[in-house]
């Protein structure tokens, strides 16, 4: 299905003049974007095809193309980033040791703080005063696809389509491509491309990124904490009426140990993805994907939210939160929280079921990761339910050279270098004999298949060093990195957190989706400026009005609530939001 999709949307993009594509909030992607094409597109998406074509018979050498700095040359670099409060030092740091040492180019960093939108407000100011950008700005995720090609007919971001147009100029993302790709889908880089290209001019300001982790797909990583049901009696729940009796035998039966009425039955986050709980209870009721919005049946689509069956979500959770059942911190706990619950200083678990990214939740080497084990998503009550959201793929354009830089091909360079098999794995993984090496070539990966890598310490992106950025840099990172993991040791951290993750990719896996999923759709440009008035408005107010109804603020029960809900959301478009919509997707699938 997925596939088919995929190909189906290339073959509207060659043929029609606008497609359309785009990002939401923090962690949402909405699937909708605007990709306009024409000639100038064409041409530049066959020219950037070609350059990294492979020859007959020719293959990788990773010093071919070092040092990157030509003798002679000015080899300064600087690069901005968004500061991470794991890395202890940007400057004295193993990578960018193993950086400067293997390119030959001297990095400097110009650190960008706060979240994401916090650094784009300081990269917008100082634009604003003329003062001087770095070099590269790397993974500048503040910064939205559309916002960056503003910024580069703007003139702030170098348009770098010549350089991807160069065979040499992408010697490691070449071989990365045809490595890490070709094994699930020989569009990805022509879809990479074709959805950043700039439609008058064929510009591209952006050096563009793709994911596609099998263990990072799965909308929920909802755990259980297993001796807490031994404590109680009671197996891993699999339907909402299980669920609730095993999160009331959590809130009474004191399951810690402690003597203390402390357990928090389920907790997690709302709207974020991996720790999202509310998509996992709602999606037992109705199907709901809350970075697509649109569900498919016969080609006709529709959207959850007014829908029955999602009443009867918003209306199980709020007597879950109501007994106390789901804790009420889920519309306003942020991850340093939910960290703590996952991490507790006194050893003495709180939460009995948690929404919790595996990753970044659990601390390198803590119990949590062997005392938790992952849930299925809940079976279905209504007909309509029961279902394993899963994420498409996503696609990044958030790195860019910016006017200031004085040598723009030894950055691109450093950009196409950061594709290498090496570079990618020590970005990930950090110092090769140290913390990771090669496997013996005959031991188990962590996603099937013979593991590639041995792991030889803790995960170095869950901790604070200096071995690592902690920001995966390249085409890249987990296709390639995360998978063929040596798993072979039982007791190892990596071991029991793989695994976790083969269990969630299963437990999705069974539970599916509808045969029709919406994932992109094709605008026209009136119809994107028709939208482009109210759906911001409109699905902020979903938003809203789902996260009162579930914490009892409004009554999901009380028809005189439920319909005046129902009358903003017509007020506020919701007809004409699937009207258009329907009519972009019979544009790019139906015929």
């Amino acid at each position: 299905m997925k596939k088919r999709i995929l190909a189906m949307l290339l073959a509207v993009c060659m043929l029609l003049p606008l497609v359309a594509c785009g990002e939401t909030g923090e962690g949402e992607q909405s699937g909708e974007e605007v990709v306009l094409t024409g000639d100038v597109v064409q041409d530049t998406l066959a020219a950037v095809n070609k350059a990294v074509e492979l020859k007959e018979g020719e293959e990788y050498d990773f010093e071919s193309h070092l040092p990157l700095a030509k003798e002679g040359e000015d080899n300064h670099l600087t690069i901005g980033l968004i500061t991470s409060a794991l890395t202890t030092d940007y400057n004295n740091n193993d990578y960018t040791n193993w950086l400067e040492e293997v390119t030959g180019i001297d990095i400097d960093f110009m650190q960008f703080s706060g979240t994401s939108s916090d650094a784009a407000t300081q990269l917008s100011l100082m634009m604003a005063a003329g003062e001087k950008l770095p070099d590269i700005l790397l993974r500048f995720t503040g910064v939205s696809k559309s916002q960056g090609a503003e910024y580069g007919r703007d003139g702030y971001f170098m348009d770098l389509s010549e350089y991807f147009k160069d065979p040499e100029m992408n010697y490691y993302r070449k071989f990365a491509l045809e490595e890490r790709f070709n094994w699930y889908d020989d569009t990805a880089n022509e879809n990479l491309m074709l959805r950043q290209i700039d439609t008058e001019t064929g510009a591209i300001y952006a050096y563009p990124r793709i994911e596609n982790s099998p263990e990072d797909r799965p909308r929920s990583h909802v755990s259980i904490n297993k001796g807490w049901l031994e404590a109680v009696g009671m197996e891993a729940p699999t339907t909402v009426e299980e669920l609730r009796a095993v999160l009331t035998a959590f809130r009474d039966q004191d399951p810690n140990g402690n003597g203390q009425k402390d357990e928090i039955p389920l907790a997690g986050r709302n709207g974020t993805v991996f720790t999202d709980v509310v998509s996992y209870l709602v999606n037992a009721y109705v199907y709901w994907h809350p970075s697509y919005h649109f569900n498919v049946t016969d080609g006709k689509l529709w959207a959850p939210y007014d829908t029955d069956e999602y009443r009867q979500a918003l209306i199980s959770i709020k007597s879950m939160v109501d007994e106390g059942l789901v804790a009420r911190s889920v519309w306003t706990m942020d991850n340093t929280e939910l960290k703590a619950l996952q991490n507790p200083t006194d050893g003495v678990y709180k939460v009995g079921v948690i929404g919790a990214n595996r990753y970044s939740t659990i601390e390198a080497g803590s119990r949590a990761m062997n005392d938790y084990i992952e849930l299925r998503p809940l079976a279905d009550e209504t007909g309509k339910g029961g279902y394993g959201p899963i994420d498409y793929y996503s696609m990044e354009y958030n790195t860019f050279i910016t006017e200031d830089c004085e040598n723009p091909e030894l950055a691109f360079k450093l950009l196409d270098f950061f594709c290498s098999p090496e570079a990618a794995q020590r970005s990930r993984w950090g110092v090769y004999g140290v913390d990771w090496t090669e496997s013996d070539g005959e031991t188990l990966g962590n996603l099937g298949g013979t593991a590639k890598y041995k792991i030889l310490g803790d995960d170095p992106q869950t901790y604070a060093n200096a071995k690592t950025w902690h920001n995966y840099a390249g085409v890249t990172a987990s296709i390639a990195t995360q998978k063929e993991i040596d798993i072979s040791d039982p007791d190892a951290f990596l071991t029991a957190r793989y695994y976790r993750d083969l269990d969630c990719i299963k437990y999705y896996e069974e539970a599916g989706l509808p045969d029709e999923v919406f994932y992109y759709a094709v605008y026209t440009q009136e119809e994107t400026e028709e939208r482009e008035e109210f759906t911001s408005d409109l699905t902020s107010y979903i938003k809203k009005a789902r996260d009162e109804f579930c914490t009892g603020i409004r009554d999901p029960e009380n028809d005189a609530d439920w319909e005046q809900y129902l009358t903003d959301l017509e007020t506020l478009g919701y007809s004409r939001w699937i009207e258009i919509a329907q009519t972009a997707y019979d544009r790019t699938f139906n015929k």
